[in-house]
């Protein structure tokens, strides 16, 4: 009993993550479909708009689930040395992608759906870093 009580922060921190990574393996799945891409060829607009639904809550999501998972685990710090390390990985990956998109070359579809989870993951995690830092100013004001 003493170690699950002792642990349970770390076990609601890690099922938060395990959560928003499934929330996102979903979204990459559902806008890397070949339906999906057909579809963004033949409406543009709409599937701006669709996208960018999806995207935006998926963002406010993540960034509530993985800022909760820190604060109710009650975990110091925040997430900077991961987020140089996944700033160097998305600016690889998307250069990657647009300049194969460009050449005309067969883009791998792993390639797509990497640089959608690297890219969504550094968005969520600079977003509740930014947010842990205010958090932490505000509580040392007090």
């Amino acid at each position: 009993m003493a170690f699950i009580k002792r642990n349970f922060p770390t076990f609601i921190y890690l099922a938060t993550l395990y959560f928003t990574y499934q929330i996102l393996n979903t979204l990459i799945r559902i806008f890397t479909s070949t339906d999906i891409l057909v579809y963004a060829k033949e409406s543009l607009t709409i599937f701006i708009v669709f996208f960018g639904i999806f995207y935006f809550s998926y963002i406010l999501f993540g960034v509530g689930l993985l800022y909760a998972g820190h604060v109710i685990s009650k975990q110091s710090g925040n997430y900077e040395i991961s987020l140089m390390i996944l700033n160097i990985l998305t600016t690889f990956s998307t250069l990657t992608t647009i300049i194969l998109k460009f050449s005309g070359a067969q883009m791998p579809r792993f390639l797509l759906s990497t640089t959608f989870f690297i890219i969504f993951t550094t968005i969520s995690l600079a977003t509740t870093s930014k947010l842990l830092q205010l958090r932490t100013k505000r509580i040392d004001n007090k």
